[in-house]
């Protein structure tokens, strides 16, 4: 009888925290006239933890979640040789994911993976009779990874967590959690979801290239602010004291530390204020302005084309094509992550001849406005008669007039109108214009070339 694999106790070791009176500078550090401090930051769990809740990440990673994940994830089970579906299977599976609650946990372990690198879940199979099913697909909190245990010295440890290792002896990637009781403990039931283009240990996490933009957005910020402050009282000045005598530069000292805009000081005779001339004009707006587009960019792949001008579903089909690649690559590495995950549902149950198929769908665009554009081009040039245009307008929901009649094409029955008319108006000017009289007979033979009567009806009519 085959037994659920459990987290295990084993490796459990106490856990060495690094002294806190120890905090070198580390990284760039730049300097303002301002007194202002740059520092480039170090990108750590710390970091992370913090920095995944600031609004730009979050935002980014909202809008990415939201058309990822706009439909539930649909597993079919099928036949390896005819490629069939088998119905009663595949319901078998749906309930187990249902119950499970699979889809809302594959989301919450694609974001860790943007975020921390990994997602980390202990998958929990169990029999239920004679079956066995995924019980749950528990997350673990990347943060909890950061310590590693008593790993091999050989191994390679990911940068940002470290108890996520790879062992060269056993060839296996392992992972070391801390405890509640502060303990690490190597766990022995895990299942990770990486991006596969990631070539570090356990991922790296995709929010890493835009954390030093998000760094400078804040200290462009407190600039911003700063500026907004010194001329709320005035701007950059400085007291000048002439002759100063007893407690005079004792007072301007006052004044220059505690003034503001909500505070103001009665200058004795011998002060005056002298500004430096230093204007308002330029800010850190332009800053804060361009740092914000490139995180936006960075978030969008359709934003990264030259000719960017059309929303996603416009008329803009390079953007649809580049931002769908973009879905369809992430889509295919986790459905191939999730197919793996419920392996076991098909070995332990003994389903030898079945594989487990997973899709997730793919978001819908309105592409009406482009189909239009395509449509009227297509008019134009004569590819297509009325009647076909009719039908994609109809397909797209559009109301449309009454259809031509039967066998005559609408551009064909325009331009005979159009002929026929000038027929007439020239008959109507005989009376005006006598230079261009019109015969009777010649009128009638216009008329009836324009209309296409042929000359046999002409003649049994009279």
């Amino acid at each position: 009888m085959i037994q659920t694999t459990r987290i295990g106790k084993l490796g459990t070791f106490k856990n060495k925290e690094p002294k806190q009176s120890s905090h070198p500078e580390e990284g760039t550090l730049y300097l303002s006239s301002t007194g202002q401090t740059y520092s480039q930051p170090k990108i750590d769990a710390d970091l992370i933890s913090k920095y995944r809740e600031n609004k730009f990440i979050r935002e980014g990673l909202d809008k990415q979640q939201r058309i990822l994940f706009q439909d539930d994830i649909k597993i079919t089970v099928v036949d390896r040789k005819t490629k069939a579906v088998e119905e009663d299977l595949t319901d078998q599976v749906v309930s187990m994911c249902e119950s499970s609650n699979l889809d809302f946990k594959v989301q919450q372990l694609w974001r860790d993976s943007q975020e921390w690198g990994p997602g980390i879940s202990n998958p929990v199979w169990e029999y239920e009779g004679s079956e066995y099913v995924l019980k749950d697909l528990r997350r673990l909190d990347p943060q909890s990874f950061t310590y590693a245990g008593n790993t091999n010295y050989l191994a390679v440890k990911n940068r940002i967590l470290q108890g996520i290792s790879y062992n060269p002896e056993t060839k296996l990637v392992e992972c070391y959690q801390k405890q509640s009781n502060g303990t690490i403990t190597k766990l022995e039931n895990t299942f990770l979801f990486t991006d596969p283009l990631t070539t570090e240990v356990g991922g790296t996490p995709f929010i890493v290239p835009i954390v030093p933009f998000v760094t400078m957005m804040n200290f462009a910020f407190s600039a911003q602010m700063q500026k907004v402050n010194q001329y709320g009282s005035g701007g950059i000045w400085f007291l000048k004291v002439t002759n100063p005598k007893g407690t005079d530069k004792a007072f301007a000292q006052k004044i220059i530390k505690n003034a503001g805009k909500n505070t103001a000081f009665q200058l004795r005779e011998n002060m005056t204020v002298e500004s430096l001339g230093v204007g308002q004009n330029g800010s850190a707006l332009e800053t804060i302005t361009e740092l914000g587009m490139q995180i936006r960019q960075f978030f969008s792949p359709a934003d990264i084309m030259p000719d960017s001008g059309g929303l996603v579903g416009g008329s803009n089909q390079s953007e649809y094509q580049l931002y769908m690649s973009y879905i369809k690559g992430t889509h295919r590495w986790l459905e191939r992550r999730v197919a793996t995950l419920l392996d076991p549902w098909l070995t332990v149950n003994l389903y030898s001849g079945y594989r487990i198929v997973v899709d997730i769908p793919q978001p819908t665009v309105d592409k009406s406005a482009f189909t239009l554009q395509v449509l009227d081009s297509a008019f134009k040039n004569g590819a297509i008669d009325v009647s076909e245009g009719r039908k994609v307008y109809t397909d797209l929901g559009l109301d449309l007039p009454e259809e031509v009649p039967e066998g005559v094409g609408g551009t064909q029955q325009q331009e005979m109108l159009q002929k026929a008319d000038l027929v007439i108006k020239a008959i109507g000017s005989n009376d005006m214009d006598p230079e261009h009289l019109i015969s009777e007979s010649d009128a009638k033979q216009y008329l009836n070339k324009a209309l296409g009567i042929k000359k046999d009806a002409d003649k049994k009519t009279g």
